[in-house]
């Protein structure tokens, strides 16, 4: 789980450009996607870690359609919802996403909010992960 590794499910071009372009001036690795079927062909990589997702997307489907197949996942990615209002950040977190980016993106927030998210999805892989021959019965 070295490099941070992103899906993003966004609608607009611009959005999609201003994320292209500030991983550009990261090592991070960006993929897209624009429907659920596509995320989903992506999503069998199990290095993925963070998930950035828009509100709905264009097939009808929306953010907890995202959240509820990356749950499924043995070591699911956390979800990031983009929005154009922080306000749904409440709603985001209780029903298990990770944390809300307010459109349009800002250089500094991405990078904060999905390195945290890289971070946090790591340190939970790392603690689920048990090495065989670890317990000893007494």
């Amino acid at each position: 789980m070295g490099t941070v590794s992103v899906l993003a499910l966004l609608v607009s071009r611009a959005d999609k450009q201003c994320l292209k372009n500030i991983f550009s001036h990261t090592n991070w690795k960006l993929q897209f996607a624009s429907s659920m079927p596509e995320a989903q062909t992506i999503l069998r990589d199990d290095t993925l870690g963070v998930i950035i997702s828009d509100c709905q997307l264009p097939d009808g489907k929306y953010w907890t359609d995202v959240l509820h197949t990356a749950e499924k996942l043995s070591v699911p990615p956390l979800l990031i919802v983009a929005d154009r209002s922080p306000d749904t950040l409440a709603e985001v977190v209780n029903i298990g996403g990770y944390d809300v980016l307010v459109k349009p993106f800002d250089f500094a927030e991405v990078v904060r909010v999905v390195g945290a998210a890289w971070l946090a999805r790591k340190r939970k892989a790392e603690a689920e992960y048990v090495p065989v021959g670890s317990f000893v019965a007494h």
